[in-house]
């Protein structure tokens, strides 16, 4: 549940953010072309083309749950907080103050998501502790009792730059042919990764049943 806008000076309201459990499409290059080392996502064809185009439409009856929002675009330096991440995405470090953020329907996630995924382990790193510690040394429990790690900790891209010529994103760390830790860390520009769609539901959508479960998914409703 994040507060959120889905206009430029909206109100913010507690909205629902999801995350596609499964990557969409092949790979891409942030900017969406091999010949634009960009990561102004503001005129990145991934987020224009990919994203809300190509799969905003695959997505057909579904986009009536969804609501554009403002996608924040400030950088985060290593050795930050998740909390002190939260807010240089909000702020325009390594962005101009026009374009800060932008309006869409379909984003990523951001490096700060990653840090409130997860639910630590009481006996080790609390959620607490985690979220307090700097993100080169997000490690162990604080990694394996993640979410977004547990669900896909493959290689790819967040919305979050890093420095000008870098970007954030989540990868699986392997040593000697092991996997080892995963997690958060950065991508240069000329590289290609997964995506997953992410965006919020409307802030009139309701729980209507389910339990969660693969053979018993939560479905939703709109309360008019």
């Amino acid at each position: 549940m994040i507060p959120t806008q889905s206009t430029e000076d909206g109100d913010y309201e507690n909205r629902v953010k999801l995350v596609k459990y499964i990557n969409y499409g092949g790979t891409y290059f942030y900017s969406g072309s091999a010949d634009v080392q960009s990561n102004d996502w503001t005129v990145s064809t991934l987020n224009k083309e990919v994203l809300n185009e190509e799969y905003w439409e695959s997505i057909k009856e579904y986009q009536q749950y969804i609501d554009p929002a403002k996608w924040y675009l400030g950088g985060v330096t290593w050795g930050t907080t998740t909390m002190e991440g939260y807010k240089t995405e909000r702020s325009s470090l390594w962005c101009s103050e026009e374009n800060k953020y932008t309006l869409a329907h379909i984003g990523l996630i951001y490096a700060s998501d990653y840090g409130f995924a997860t639910s630590g382990n009481e006996e080790t790193d609390s959620r607490e502790v985690c979220l307090n510690k700097r993100n080169w040394a997000w490690y162990g429990d604080c990694n394996y009792n993640d979410w977004l790690y547990a669900g896909y900790s493959k290689q790819n891209f967040a919305i979050t730059k890093e420095v000008y010529s870098s970007v954030w994103g989540l990868h699986d760390e392997w040593i000697n042919g092991t996997e080892k830790q995963g997690g958060l860390s950065t991508w240069k520009l000329n590289v290609q990764k997964s995506i997953y769609p992410t965006f919020y539901l409307k802030a009139n959508v309701q729980y209507l049943n389910g339990t969660g479960e693969k053979t018993n998914p939560y479905r939703i409703m709109i309360n008019e």
